[in-house]
């Protein structure tokens, strides 16, 4: 080798070192992690079962949203366009099928199925109410209650206008308060009506959500508080009367309000990082609905998978598993939320039913 070709091997190795070193600084600042070893390699995994005593069964169900309904253990479970109703151990007992919303009714403890039926572009619906005890069927009504008169068609009677304004915001909102009591004392006859109902819970398939608008009497007549009029919902004006008139009309039962819990999960080792992926973000907003969205510096990061470690506890046997993930782990190992659980297992041979990424789970001896 000449003098001349060691010489640039010596350039073309400290280029090459410095662009290491470049990119180890880059990859750093980045936010880039090593990779760890699997620390249970011989765990489990959902979607793979591996484990010599309990069968891991993923359903067809999907669980987007869920609550408990009726006096035993049945549960509604809201997915994607679908809905169906099982048992504490994850059995359906009652299946929906696509595109049906329901009203859980829990003072009559029975549920509401809506169907739709589309004839020549004309869309027809019906309600069939199930008891949910018997699951006994029959037909229902939904009866649309009209408000005697509406705020806005109070304040055109009346000719009341309050204009706001910045710098009358004082004056503006003690003006709203009179009106609205003089709206309050001269409905009275509605305010005694719905005081006498009963919340009934409104599933929807379409965002997986709970609200309530219906309500039902105590011989089990159902009413719409917001109806269509002429195909017209004027959900804000009918709104904006009942939030005066009885301002908590949209409270959501305590069943749906209270908080869920995960009694025999736990979290049973640190987590592991499996890979790193590379995320760009230009910045850029071309478009945005609200107008409130402005371009931002560009940002390039890495961001971390997950392996985490996870045990069910039964009675006396515990079922260890484990899975990937890239949630931020500190929020998965703090509250466990990515499982909810429907019931506790009172023995080792008892089933487990679960909801992990919107679908349910069951886990249960296997057969011998």
């Amino acid at each position: 080798m000449t003098q001349k070709e060691k010489k640039y091997n010596s350039i073309y190795l400290k280029v090459g070192l410095s662009l290491i070193v470049l990119l180890l600084v880059l990859f750093y600042w980045l936010d880039y992690k090593l990779i760890q070893k699997d620390k249970h390699k011989d765990w489990t995994t959902l979607e793979t079962n591996t484990d010599t005593f309990y069968n891991i069964h993923k359903t067809s169900v999907r669980a987007a949203s869920w609550m408990k309904v009726g006096n035993g253990n049945i549960y509604l479970l809201v997915g994607e366009n679908d809905m169906n109703l099982v048992n504490e151990n994850g059995k359906i007992v009652l299946k929906f099928g696509c595109c049906h919303n329901a009203l859980v009714d829990l003072f009559h403890n029975r549920i509401i199925k809506s169907n739709i039926i589309r004839n020549d572009s004309i869309k027809i619906v019906n309600y069939v109410s199930y008891d949910l005890k018997t699951f006994d069927s029959t037909s229902v009504d939904i009866i649309p209650y009209r408000i005697n008169e509406t705020y806005d068609s109070f304040l055109k009677r009346k000719k009341i206008t309050n204009v706001y304004h910045a710098n009358n915001e004082a004056e503006y909102d003690r003006k709203k308060k009179i009106i609205e009591k003089m709206y309050y004392e001269e409905n009275q006859a509605e305010i005694k009506f719905i005081s006498k109902l009963h919340p009934l819970i409104y599933a929807d398939t379409s965002y997986h959500e709970f609200w309530v608008t219906y309500y039902t009497d105590d011989i089990g007549n159902i009413y719409d508080l917001i109806p269509s009029s002429d195909g017209i919902n004027n959900y804000d004006e009918l709104k904006e009367s009942w939030d005066i008139l009885y301002p908590h009309w949209e409270k959501m039962p305590e069943i749906i309000t209270q908080k869920k819990s995960n009694p025999s999960f736990s979290v049973s080792d640190t987590s592991i990082i499996t890979g790193n992926e590379l995320y760009f973000d230009s910045g850029i907003v071309l478009f945005s609905p609200t107008g409130n969205d402005h371009n931002r510096p560009m940002q390039m990061y890495f961001e971390q998978n997950y392996l985490n470690y996870y045990t069910i506890k039964f009675q006396k046997r515990k079922l260890n598993f484990k899975m990937e993930d890239n949630i931020h782990i500190m929020y998965v190992e703090k509250d466990l939320t990515s499982f909810e659980q429907l019931n506790i297992p009172k023995s080792d041979l008892d089933t487990l039913a679960f909801i992990y990424n919107n679908e349910l789970y069951r886990v249960y001896p296997r057969k011998k």
